[in-house]
């Protein structure tokens, strides 16, 4: 099979696949549950991890911050 002849096969499965794929996706039935929640969205956080400082550190800074919570709901409470 001539190269050409290939990348055009290779194309047009391609095309073929996406479409397929897309009316597929489009022409599925709801659930019983998305009928009930109505208005309901999928929210997704993507969370970065900050490499900038090392792990004992960013604990020494939690173990700071919870201390100083602490002290001051024992301030508060008298």
């Amino acid at each position: 099979m001539p190269r050409h002849c290939r990348k055009l096969a290779t194309a047009l499965f391609f095309v073929v696949f996406v479409i397929v794929t897309a009316v597929a996706q489009i022409t599925q039935p709801s659930t019983a549950q998305e009928a009930t929640n109505k208005g309901a969205f999928l929210l997704t956080i993507f969370l970065k991890h900050d490499q900038s400082k090392p792990h004992e550190q960013i604990n020494a800074q939690l173990r700071i911050r919870a201390s100083s919570r602490s002290s001051r709901q024992t301030e508060s409470k008298s």
